[in-house]
């Protein structure tokens, strides 16, 4: 697997805040590259392949079976089957109870809510995402608008494999405290342009130019 201080994942440039970026992403490859690494071992046990390709192999050479139970698969499902079906509702309410205006604002800021779930089907995503958490100890999603479908804009809840984020060291649960996040993913110049209006010059540039 090409680490993400590989020459694919640097950019040479004399801005410091791409510098910055790049030392960063070097300082953290160690652990987001040994954490991807211990991830894919999880799911390959989930996926029910306990052995190595190598001793599999050897089994298949000597025609002998594979007596390995995935006894593990069962209670993941079992887990992320209870939170499919028992999602807890997000509530927005005031800290004092007497403020009337206070429970306005967080009745109507838990309606705008229960409209972005419903419209981007977000409760779908965010099961998606926790599975993942509980197979491989992380999962993440992308929240925003897009204007794909619709100009004026639409919700956006979308799942992000967790082999694409990098962040820095961390000990606290969900990363809490860190100063940044980064995301690595290839997509085409076109759509990288519609994500980021504002820098579609630079990015066809960098691109040589290409249309997509």
């Amino acid at each position: 697997e090409v680490g993400v201080s590989s020459p694919a994942g640097i950019v040479d440039s004399d801005n410091a805040t791409v510098k910055w970026a790049n030392k960063e992403m070097v300082r953290a490859e160690p652990h987001v590259m040994a954490q991807r690494e211990q991830a894919n071992d999880c799911f390959r046990f989930r996926d029910g392949h306990q052995l190595s390709s190598e001793d599999a192999q050897i089994l298949r050479a000597q025609k002998r079976p594979n007596t390995a139970f995935n006894e593990i698969q069962k209670f993941l499902r079992f887990i992320s089957g209870i939170e499919r079906r028992t999602q807890q509702a997000l509530l927005f309410l005031p800290r004092n109870a007497d403020d009337e205006q206070a429970q306005m604002r967080g009745e109507w800021k838990t309606k705008i809510y229960e409209w972005f779930m419903d419209k981007s089907r977000g409760q779908f995503v965010r099961s998606r995402a926790f599975e993942d958490k509980i197979v491989g100890g992380l999962g993440f999603v992308d929240i925003g608008v897009t204007r794909v479908t619709n100009p004026h804009g639409a919700p956006r809840y979308t799942h992000i494999p967790s082999d694409q984020m990098l962040y820095p060291e961390c000990s606290n649960e969900n990363l809490e405290g860190i100063r940044w996040m980064a995301r690595e993913n290839h997509m085409d110049v076109g759509e990288a342009c519609r994500k980021w209006p504002d820098s579609s010059i630079f990015l066809r540039a960098a691109s040589g130019g290409a249309a997509n």
